[in-house]
């Protein structure tokens, strides 16, 4: 199994993303993007840095997870998206 471990700072924020390469899915990127973008942890750009995706990958699920009613325009969540994805967490801190 590989484990891949990027740290980075973004948005005021220390962060480190651990995948495991094997394991990880398209779905589960689009999980995390949410949840960072709902969050307020970072930029569209700092978030593929950190998650190794382009920025218009992170463009596309912000388009759909507004479309489906989980983040607002302004990158809030929605009540639904709280639901969902405000109890993600991310390892670092402020």
């Amino acid at each position: 199994m590989y484990l891949r471990i990027k740290r980075g700072n973004i948005g005021g924020f220390d962060v480190e993303v651990e995948k495991h390469e094997d394991t990880v899915n398209t779905s589960e990127t689009e999980k995390e993007i949410i949840a960072m973008l709902g969050k307020g942890y970072a930029k569209q750009k700092d978030i593929a840095v950190m998650l190794d995706c382009t920025p218009s990958h992170v463009s596309q699920v912000k388009r759909k997870a507004i479309e489906k009613g989980l983040l607002n325009k302004d990158r809030t969540f929605t009540d639904e998206g709280k639901k969902q994805y405000d109890s993600m967490d991310f390892k670092g801190k402020s």
